[in-house]
């Protein structure tokens, strides 16, 4: 099943294309590496699978009720959370559930009435019922695992957002799309704030990644273990690519020797037709033949 399609889309700004006519599926197990120069329309391909930005051109159809996390380079992170729960808030629900909680308790231990406190005890009793199915998919275990995973010590998981620098923010909100399992995982450098531990972590994580996976990595290394398939964004067009990055340098590499060759074949024919031109254009028994190539040098 394609989780997003794109048809004919192409993206502008300010009269320069980035890119255009681009057809691409995601389906459901594919893992994708974005590759390309800078500027060429990587980032902003990301923010169109996300939905977080629309196309000048073509149409991007979604599967229903898909669950898309998305990591950006540029973050704005609010304070007022602390690290754990920012990422057990990241699952949709869960925090609407457990203020909802919360606010039936207040009622409860403030009625008077019986049957008020037996229809308020009920509502509690379906609440807690729904968080712990939250639980059993969604643990608190399972995100102070990924948080480790990801570098952080203990101490640090009661600390509030506002209080790290911008790369262990950025490693926290990793953590909150990795503990939110999504059905498509989008990536925008994730490997920029990473030291070695956390960077063999991620890697070993993302292995074993079941949802689809789309991810820009300037790591050629992490970025070669985790793809299975190569989008890039070239001077001439999009070119999609079956195989690993080093998969798609190799097909790169031998178009590129096979345009030197043509390129070579084609010089030599234009060196030869001009020796001919030179030789004869005097000649009016060869004037036909002269012209002849005359216009094909023009070509």
């Amino acid at each position: 099943m394609s989780l997003v399609v794109l048809e004919g889309v192409g993206v502008e700004f300010g009269g320069r294309k980035l890119f255009s006519r681009l057809d691409l599926r995601v389906g459901e197990r594919d893992r994708i590496g974005v590759v390309g120069r800078n500027g060429a329309g990587k980032s902003t391909f990301l923010k169109i699978l996300a939905g977080r930005f629309e196309p000048s051109e073509g149409r991007v159809r979604r599967a229903g009720n898909l669950r898309v996390g998305y990591l950006p380079q540029e973050l704005e992170v609010p304070g007022g959370r602390t690290v754990l729960a920012s990422v057990l808030d990241s699952v949709p629900g869960r925090a609407r559930l457990e203020r909802e909680i919360e606010s039936v308790e207040e009622e409860l231990s403030r009625a008077s009435e019986e049957t008020e406190q037996i229809e308020l005890a009920g509502r509690l009793a379906d609440l807690h019922e729904t968080l712990a199915q939250f639980e059993s998919r969604w643990s608190v275990h399972e995100a102070e695992r990924i948080l480790a995973g990801l570098g952080f010590e203990t101490g640090a998981f009661d600390r509030d957002l506002a209080e790290l620098s911008g790369g262990w923010r950025m490693r926290a909100v990793l953590a909150g799309l990795l503990f939110q399992q999504p059905d498509l995982l989008l990536l925008d450098e994730p490997t920029n704030h990473l030291d070695v531990p956390s960077l063999t972590w991620l890697a070993d994580f993302l292995k074993r990644w079941r949802g689809a996976l789309c991810l820009i990595c300037h790591d050629r290394e992490f970025l070669d273990e985790q793809v299975t398939r190569v989008v890039a964004f070239e001077r001439e067009a999009v070119r999609q690519v079956e195989g690993n990055y080093s998969a798609y340098e190799r097909a790169r590499a031998e178009e590129l020797k096979v345009l030197r060759r043509r390129a070579a074949n084609l010089a030599r024919e234009r060196e030869a037709a001009e020796r001919f031109i030179r030789r004869f254009r005097a000649q009016a028994s060869k004037a036909r033949a002269v012209q002849s190539r005359l216009k094909a040098l023009e070509r």
